[in-house]
This record gives C-alpha cells, sequence and structure tokens, in this order.
C-alpha cells in the first residue's frame, strides 16, 4: 500500500492550549499530554505499520465551529502543537520542524471538530 496522504478527524484542541490561556503549568501539562497521545492514538489507526516516516509533509487544518465567531488562525495553529507532537510519536512524521502549514479553512457545521490533512512532501 503505498500511502501518500492521512485524514484524522480530531477533537477542537482546548483552550488551554492556546498561547493566550494562562491555566497553572500542571493543568496545561495534563492537558498537552491527552491532545498528544489521542493525536497519536488516531495517526496510528490510520497507519500502516510498513511505512516509514515521513521527513516532510504538509499539514492543512479544516476547523469546523457550531458558531460564527470569529477565530484567531495563529491562535488555532498553536493549539495544534501536541497534536503535531503526537503525529510524530505515532511514526507518521519523523519531526514535527518538516511539517509546511498550508492555508486552514473555517466554517461553520454542526459540531466542533478539526480534519488535519497530512500529505507526504
Amino acid at each position: 500500500m503505498n500511502m501518500d496522504h492521512v485524514t484524522l478527524t480530531l477533537p477542537v484542541p482546548s483552550p488551554m492550549l492556546s498561547p493566550n490561556a494562562r491555566p497553572h503549568y500542571m493543568a496545561k501539562a495534563k492537558v498537552t499530554k491527552q491532545h498528544r497521545q489521542a493525536a497519536a492514538l488516531v495517526a496510528m489507526g490510520a497507519l500502516n505499520r510498513n511505512e516509514p516516516r515521513w521527513k516532510r509533509a504538509s499539514v492543512q487544518l479544516a476547523w469546523t465551529f457550531p458558531d460564527k465567531r470569529k477565530r484567531d488562525q495563529d491562535n488555532l495553529l498553536a493549539r495544534c502543537k501536541a497534536y503535531f507532537d503526537g503525529l510524530r510519536d505515532a511514526g507518521l512524521i519523523d519531526d514535527d520542524s518538516g511539517l509546511t502549514h498550508l492555508p486552514m479553512t473555517i466554517e461553520k457545521g454542526d459540531e466542533a471538530k478539526l480534519v488535519m490533512t497530512v500529505t507526504k512532501v
């Protein structure tokens, strides 16, 4: 199986992971670990065990929220750091420094979710 992209559906990352949040460091560490593990589990479920780690990849984020409020795209991207680390933990990418971030989309929908498409470069 030649796999050149993976699409993962994940929950919207906690606001505690935003650079603007000021949670206690232990509370933030717990939430970060949970998000990192969640992304790793979802990515492992989508992987063929024989596939090597990708050295370089692009990632596109498609956000869905149940309202039309404006959201700061920089903060949304920063909230995904634990998810990107989880991709590395799962063996999908070699290192998140090889990720190229494509423009994200934000749409109104029935539920809050994040669809992350990672494509081998």
